[in-house]
């Protein structure tokens, strides 16, 4: 409905507010869902904690955009509203991770289907209006605030926020301290995932700086091509997430092979149906219409980067499960580094296309340091 160069300028603004977002996470998310499996006792200290870390960090940003004002070309009305849907999402994404921790993970699974589900809804009424890409912004914003506050509902009838009498109630370490200790312990998760998203979004962002507002139907076909991949990776984060408070116990000797072993075909069928004569136009067209079909090239050439991602996905869950932290950083920077060096070379000769070879090429990087990991570590 928006067309390829409303669509390109709704998610260059919006990869810039997702990544303003992920500087409010820092790992902070992990950690409480393998603080709280570890120590369930304790879960309700373990929230508060990350929580005012949170808070903390969503000011820092804030103030950081507000001075960054004057040098940003995207509209006000556009990337505003949708900084504060994701900064929403991001705390309903927080306490399902609280809820990963109890290994409750169907309802944080049902909690996520909800924003998903209000979202679309929301979306699609202020499509359907007419109101172009700032109104779909706005009705982002409103539904992802509903959805942390009925998060919060949610969540206290599963797991009522009390302490356990007698153990987490004794304030025998400053809430300084703990703060710091918090921060210590998930700041190298936080710096893998802000590298490895932000490597994500950089095609998207180095696109939106080569081609700026003269050419945004560029920046929509790469973009609908990119959405659709990084939609198809639900289902390994998902079976990840399942797995973390298996792989997070201290004695637990599960291994991510097993689950790779179920996943990766399927992960390799899907990117050899794309392959196949007019299964990619086909989808383009089906769900984005004609006006999208030309990103058929981009699309084909990412889904050859999925079964990658669906290995990376998996040990790498399994690696900051383990405590491996600092080794998931390593890992993920020399994909930002791959992608941002394929990037140069590529996308000033093959456009689009040249960046999804770029972040294929990251992707075939760090999937080959996820498995020397897995090998060397594995017991």
């Amino acid at each position: 409905m928006l067309g390829p160069a409303s669509w390109g300028l709704y998610w260059s603004a919006f990869s810039l507010a997702h990544l303003a977002s992920l500087a409010t996470d820092l790992g902070g998310h992990l950690t409480l869902a393998r603080n709280v499996a570890r120590n369930k006792p304790q879960a309700l200290l373990h929230l508060s904690t990350s929580f005012h870390l949170k808070l903390l960090l969503v000011m820092l940003v804030l103030g950081l955009l507000v001075l960054m004002g004057n040098i940003r070309a995207l509209p006000y009305g556009l990337l505003y509203p949708l900084v504060g849907a994701i900064l929403c999402l991001s705390f309903v994404e927080w306490l399902g991770h609280y809820l990963r921790g109890f290994g409750l993970v169907v309802d944080e699974s049902l909690m996520m289907a909800a924003s998903c589900l209000l979202a679309f809804g929301f979306g699609a009424a202020a499509l359907a209006t007419g109101a172009g890409p700032a109104g779909l912004a706005l009705s982002q914003l409103l539904a992802h605030g509903l959805t942390l506050a009925l998060a919060l509902i949610w969540i206290r009838r599963r797991v009522p926020f009390r302490f356990t009498p007698g153990v987490s109630s004794q304030p025998t370490v400053s809430h300084v301290k703990r703060l710091a200790g918090f921060f210590k312990r998930a700041a190298p998760v936080g710096a893998a995932i802000f590298t490895s998203l932000a490597s994500w979004r950089l095609g998207m962002l180095a696109l939106m700086v080569v081609y700026g507002s003269t050419r945004g139907e560029i920046i929509g076909l790469y973009a609908v091509a990119h959405r659709l991949l990084e939609a198809a990776r639900f289902l390994p984060a998902a079976t990840a997430a399942a797995l973390f408070p298996s792989f997070a116990k201290q004695k637990a000797q599960a291994q991510p092979l097993p689950t790779l072993a179920v996943l990766l075909p399927i992960a390799l069928s899907l990117s050899l149906a794309f392959t196949l004569t007019d299964v990619a136009p086909l989808v383009l067209r089906v769900m984005f219409g004609e006006d999208f079909m030309r990103a058929q090239h981009i699309l084909t050439i990412l889904m050859w980067a999925y079964p990658l991602m669906t290995v990376n996905a998996v040990i790498t869950h399994w690696l900051i499960a383990r405590g491996r932290e600092r080794l998931n950083a390593v890992l993920v920077f020399s994909h930002l580094i791959a992608h941002a060096a394929g990037l140069a070379y590529l996308l000033p000769r093959y456009g689009a296309e040249g960046a999804a070879l770029a972040l294929g090429g990251a992707e075939v990087i760090l999937c080959a340091g996820t498995c020397m990991a897995l090998l060397r570590l594995h017991d």
